[in-house]
Order: structure tokens, then C-alpha cells, then sequence
């Protein structure tokens, strides 16, 4: 009986062996790198990032002169003139009455010319500048320049937003594939040692030493502990792809192994100061703050519609063909434009921006109440994953004291091998409760941070002095 035992126990020793080493094992830090420096959000908000600031600068432009360079060729239906001819007649008259015939013998030539004047020739082509200075717009570019700024600030809140979300989203699915190939890797050792039971079950039944209703019963565990390790081959493709996605990995040949252990934090902060974190830090909470700032420049900008537009010109001719020599090179001015009626339209859109800032003032409110309410959801289902935890660890003691039992009564022959079996198998699945118990502790964790704003500081809960690491391989009993 004892040499049994021996067999027994070498086989089923190998459910707390740890999995064997995969192609590319990958420590969490490293699997942050990565998502921070490939995944396709994360740089798409960095683009919109960098799309703001040259918003910012294209509005700064507002406040520069426009110089602008314009051209043009004319062909008039006739010259622009003046035609004398007609005062010829009157003029020769008063000569006759009022002169002597010597003087207007000196006048005839000139009255016989052609008393046509062009002053303009049909062909005309002129090329200039003009310039454009705006003096007083009545308050709209300064407050298109401050929605700008603000638009940068909105931006980065949004990226922060999105880095916090794949923080989360990775810790889970970088720890979910850990747990998952943790499992798979028992389930697989615990379905070759029923194989082998099952094989030895055949044949003491044909031996006659066993009961029919024992070797179904082993049958029974075995279809069993077969569905479970399928299901556990397929949970860990998808995480493993999941997890990919999250790094920006492409190639669906690579093989990913988590190798950073899970942990539990014996002491955390109070939920005050975790309160305190999200107000300063929330990306939430700060566009929010944003929105109603951005609706009051736009307040401003309408309001800026109620005042005249003050705006100085100047322009001169650089080059020109045929263009009359009595027309001005260049001239400076200022022009004023004041709207006095446009059907109340000012007057609605005005009212119209207030009253968006009063709905986001409302909506700012609403979500820091919100945010409250959220964190001490995640702070509560954080205590509850430790104190999960705890239990077991209780459990697990007492799982101990059970196999240890069940062995001591399988050597003196007190109970059968299914019963032994059972012992370990159940042993082994407290421990990997407990790795799932700490597995919803990080979770917690990382969708607290999230909410607090500061999901990039979980190394530091990993590394703290009041931090246990978790994993399946403990001391064997």
C-alpha cells in the first residue's frame, strides 16, 4: 500500500509544478512599454494632441496682419475718356465776336485738332499688395486664442483618458492570461493523472478488485476534468490574442508568457485620499471642468458680436500695363463695420452660449458626485477581493489539514485512491481560488486607479513593503 501511495503522490506532485517556459516571457513593466509606445489609440490621441497645438498656433495667427497679393487683367467695352469736340463751336464764336482776325488765325490749328482725351485704355492688367491689420474685433480673437489653449488641455485629458483605460484593460488581460495558463496547466496535469487512473480503474475492475460504480465514477471525473481543460485551452487563445492587441502585436505566432506574479496590498489608503487624487488628477473631471470653460469664451465670442469691428487697410500697386497715370499707387485707410439689425440672430446665440454654460456648469457637478460614487464602489469591491483573498487563505489551511488526513488514511488503508484523488485535486483547486481571489484584487485595483486618474502608479502598489506576491507554486505539504 505504501509503494502505491508513493506512485500516487510523485504523479499527482506534479499539479503544483509550475508551467514550463514559453517562447517570450514578458514581465508587466516590459507589456507597459510596449502598450505606451505601439498601441494605435494611444498615438491616435497623441496625434490629437499635436493637432491642438497647431490649432493654437493657426489662432495666434489671428492677431498677425494679412498681406495678400492680387492681380488682374480687364479688357473695357471703350476706353474711358472725355469728348471736348462738342465746345468747339461755342469757343469759335466767341473768338469771331471777341478778337481780332490775327489771334484767331493763331487759334485755328488748336480748334481743328481732335479735342479726344483718353484717359483709360481698353487693356488694363494690375498686380498689388494689400495688407490687412485688425485694430479691435470686439473680443473674438482673444477668446478664439484662450478656446485654443483650451483645446490642448482638452486634448491631453483625453489622451490621459485613453492611457488610463489601456492601463486597466492590459492589467487585465495580462493577468487574466497568467491565471488562465496557471489553470490550464493544472487542469492538464490533473487529466493526465485521471488517464492514468482511468487506465488502472479498467483494469482492477476486469481484476475484480474494484466496483463497476468506482471505475464510472473515475469516468465521470475524467469527461469532466477533459471539458474543463478545453475550455481552458480556449480561454487562454483568446486572452493571449486580447493581450496582443493590447501590446500592438501583430503576429498571431507569437507566444506570450506573464511572468510578474500577482499580488495583494495588505494596507491601502484611505477612500478620502484616493477622493482627493481624483479631483486633482481625473482626466474625467478635468474635461469636464474644460467643457465649462471652453463655453465661457464662447459667451465672450458671441457677445463680441454686440461691438464694431475696427479693421486698418493698406495697399499700393507694384506693376501695371496700361493702367491710367491719373489712378493712385497706393492707398491706407481704416474701416469700421458695425451689424445694427440681423433679425435677433446676436441676441439668440448669445442666450444660446449662456445657457450651454449654465448645462455644463450642471454636468460638472453631476460629475464629481458621480465620481465619488464611483470610487467608493471600486474601494469597497477592493476590500472585498483582499478579504476574499484572506478567506482563502483560510481555506486553504484547511485543505492542507484535509489532504494531509486523507494520506495518512490512504497509507493505512482506511479509504480508496478516488477518495485521495479527490483530496488533491480539491487541494489544488483552492489554490488556484486563491489566485483567482487575488486576480480580482488587481483588477479592483487597476479600475480604482483608473477612476482616480493615476493608473500609471501601480508599480508602486506592486513594489510597496505592504505588497504580497501571489502565485500557485507555495510550500508543499
Amino acid at each position: 500500500m505504501k509503494f502505491l501511495y508513493s506512485i500516487l503522490l510523485a504523479t499527482l506532485c506534479a499539479l503544483s509544478t509550475e508551467v514550463s517556459a514559453e517562447e517570450h516571457p514578458l514581465t508587466l513593466k516590459e507589456a507597459i512599454q510596449l502598450m505606451l509606445r505601439q498601441h494605435p489609440a494611444l498615438e491616435a490621441a497623441t496625434q490629437g494632441v499635436a493637432i491642438a497645438r497647431h490649432e493654437r498656433r493657426a489662432a495666434k495667427g489671428l492677431y498677425a496682419p494679412e498681406v495678400v497679393i492680387e492681380g488682374g487683367y480687364s479688357h473695357l467695352q471703350r476706353p474711358i475718356g472725355l469728348n471736348l469736340n462738342g465746345a468747339k463751336t461755342p469757343l469759335k464764336n466767341l473768338l469771331s465776336t471777341s478778337f481780332t482776325p490775327a489771334f484767331e488765325e493763331l487759334l485755328t490749328p488748336l480748334l481743328q485738332s481732335d479735342w479726344q482725351l483718353t484717359l483709360q485704355q481698353r487693356n488694363v492688367a494690375v498686380a498689388g499688395i494689400g495688407v490687412t491689420v485688425p485694430l479691435w474685433m470686439g473680443g473674438r480673437i482673444h477668446a478664439a486664442n484662450r478656446a485654443a489653449e483650451l483645446q490642448i488641455e482638452l486634448s491631453q485629458a483625453s489622451r490621459h483618458s485613453v492611457q488610463d483605460r489601456l492601463y486597466t484593460e492590459l492589467i487585465v488581460r495580462y493577468f487574466g492570461l497568467a491565471l488562465a495558463q496557471e489553470a490550464t496547466a493544472v487542469k492538464s496535469q490533473a487529466l493526465d493523472v485521471l488517464q492514468g487512473h482511468m487506465r488502472n480503474a479498467e483494469q482492477l475492475e476486469q481484476e475484480g478488485m474494484i466496483a463497476r460504480s468506482e471505475r464510472l465514477y473515475v469516468a465521470y471525473r475524467l469527461s469532466e476534468a477533459q471539458r474543463d481543460y478545453d475550455s481552458s485551452l480556449l480561454q487562454c487563445a483568446t486572452l493571449s490574442r486580447a493581450l496582443q492587441t493590447s501590446l500592438g502585436i501583430d503576429s498571431l505566432n507569437t507566444s506570450l508568457r506573464p511572468i510578474t506574479s500577482l499580488f495583494v496590498v495588505d494596507s491601502l489608503p484611505s477612500i478620502s485620499y484616493f477622493t482627493r487624487c481624483a479631483t486633482a488628477n481625473n482626466p474625467l473631471l478635468r474635461r469636464s471642468e474644460l467643457a465649462v470653460q471652453l463655453s465661457r469664451e464662447e459667451v465672450r465670442a458671441k457677445r463680441a458680436a454686440f461691438f464694431p469691428e475696427i479693421v486698418a487697410l493698406g495697399g499700393g500697386v507694384v506693376c501695371d500695363y496700361q493702367l491710367s497715370g491719373m489712378a493712385p499707387r497706393w492707398a491706407v485707410g481704416i474701416s469700421l463695420r458695425f451689424m445694427l439689425f440681423d433679425g435677433f440672430r446676436r441676441n439668440e446665440q448669445y442666450r444660446i452660449a449662456k445657457l450651454t454654460t449654465t448645462r455644463y456648469e450642471t454636468l460638472e457637478c453631476e460629475a464629481h458626485e458621480a465620481m465619488r460614487a464611483l470610487i467608493e464602489e471600486y474601494y469597497n469591491k477592493l476590500q472585498a477581493a483582499r478579504d476574499e483573498f484572506y478567506t482563502m487563505q483560510k481555506s486553504l489551511d484547511f485543505a492542507y489539514a484535509y489532504l494531509r488526513d486523507q494520506r495518512i488514511a490512504f497509507c493505512e488503508g482506511i479509504i480508496s485512491a478516488i477518495v485521495l484523488l479527490d483530496a488533491e485535486l480539491e487541494y489544488a483547486a483552492v489554490r488556484l481560488k486563491r489566485l483567482e481571489a487575488a486576480y480580482h484584487f488587481v483588477v479592483a485595483l487597476a479600475q480604482l486607479l483608473e477612476a482616480v486618474g493615476v493608473s500609471d502608479t501601480i508599480g508602486t502598489y506592486l513594489h510597496s513593503i505592504f505588497t504580497q506576491s501571489v502565485t500557485f507554486q507555495i510550500d508543499q505539504p
